[in-house]
């Protein structure tokens, strides 16, 4: 069974023929994949036995940390122009939209100071 085959992201072309983008795309993959066997590597550094839960637990944490991270820079290879993009079209209905500026809220939460009475 032969590996799988990643397809090219940018018609930039290197000099021995596979595209930049391809190529940074696989670099930050085999970072990221050796962040992710340094963080399970804990198993072998102890020398106590975890238990089936906790290898569970930790191989679903560490799992997720690496496919977001693998979406992150999928996301920024394949689609860089348009993450620079400030106005587009609907799909639906054609009408141009400009790129809504991001806000950042902090949820603060804060003790009732009458627990008996809601308003």
């Amino acid at each position: 069974m032969e590996p799988a085959r990643v397809l090219g992201f940018s018609a930039e072309k290197c000099p021995e023929g596979k595209s930049k983008g391809l190529e940074r795309f696989r670099d930050a993959m085999h970072e990221e994949l050796d962040k992710f066997l340094d963080k399970l590597m804990v198993v072998f550094e102890n020398e106590q036995r975890p238990s089936v839960a906790a290898l569970s637990d930790l191989m679903t944490k560490s799992r997720q940390g690496f496919l977001g991270s693998c979406l992150q820079h999928l996301i920024e290879e394949r689609y860089s122009a348009e993450l620079s993009t400030v106005q587009s079209s609907c799909p639906r209905c054609g009408k141009i939209c400009t790129h809504r500026q991001v806000v950042r809220k902090k949820l603060q939460i804060t003790p009732w100071r009458d627990k008996g009475r809601l308003n």
